[in-house]
């Protein structure tokens, strides 16, 4: 009896632990998306001078959709005068 109530609570804990890291991989993977977005959106605001025109402008610029993340979100490039 011990046995079958020790073994009930291990799968119990074993699939909590499962779902645990399912939770996990998808809040990371949500994480990568918001650092992504957030670093086109700085990007596209630094290429206008006008903030409301950067909300205005962003549906049109189609050359920023193909600009590859560039790893940490607070890295925003230069602009150049």
């Amino acid at each position: 009896m011990q046995s079958l109530l020790l073994s009930a609570v291990l799968i119990i804990v074993g699939f909590q632990v499962a779902l645990i890291g399912l939770v996990a991989d998808v809040i990371s993977n949500n994480r990568k998306l918001i650092e992504d977005l957030l670093y086109r959106v700085r990007r596209i605001e630094l290429a206008t001078t006008d903030p409301a025109e950067a909300v205005t402008s962003a549906s049109d610029q189609t050359e920023v959709a193909a600009i590859p993340s560039k790893g940490a979100p607070w890295h925003v490039p230069s602009r150049r005068r």
